[in-house]
Formats: C-alpha cells, sequence, structure tokens
C-alpha cells in the first residue's frame, strides 16, 4: 500500500511539474484553473506524502507492539552458522 502511495505522490508531482513547464514555455497568461489545478496537485501529493511517512511510523509500532522477544531471532541465526 505504501508504494501505491509513494507512485501516486510522483505522477501528481510530475503531472504539475509538465503543466508548470508548459506554462512557462508558452505565451499563455495562466488562468485561474490552471492554478487552482496545479496549486490541489501538490497538496494532494503532499498529504499522500504524509500518509505514506505516517503508514510507516505505526507499521514499526505495531512490529514492536507484537513483544516479540530478540534473543529467539539472535539464537536461530547463530543456529545456521
Amino acid at each position: 500500500m505504501k508504494y501505491l502511495y509513494r507512485l501516486s505522490s510522483k505522477i501528481k508531482t510530475a503531472q504539475a511539474f509538465h503543466k508548470t513547464m508548459e506554462l512557462l514555455a508558452s505565451n499563455i497568461t495562466p488562468n485561474h484553473a490552471d492554478f487552482r489545478l496545479m496549486s490541489r496537485r501538490a497538496l494532494e501529493g503532499a498529504n499522500l506524502l504524509a500518509i505514506g511517512i505516517i503508514g510507516e511510523y505505526i507499521g514499526k509500532i505495531f512490529i514492536e507492539v507484537k513483544h516479540r522477544p530478540r534473543y529467539i531471532i539472535q539464537e536461530f541465526i547463530n543456529k545456521e552458522k
């Protein structure tokens, strides 16, 4: 799921960048709809990035809350060697 958020964020950022470059390359004055679209895309990308960071944090907390002792993992690793 976290990869979906990252991919969506990258796509939206690329779309906003493309639209900005398109406006800079042309002699057309941007209207309010273009500005609203670009700002909305940027905010959506920021929101998805924040959700991804929070998801990573909650995932690490979930793994830590399981209270699995670390020494069992260490013993298992040492037995293979």
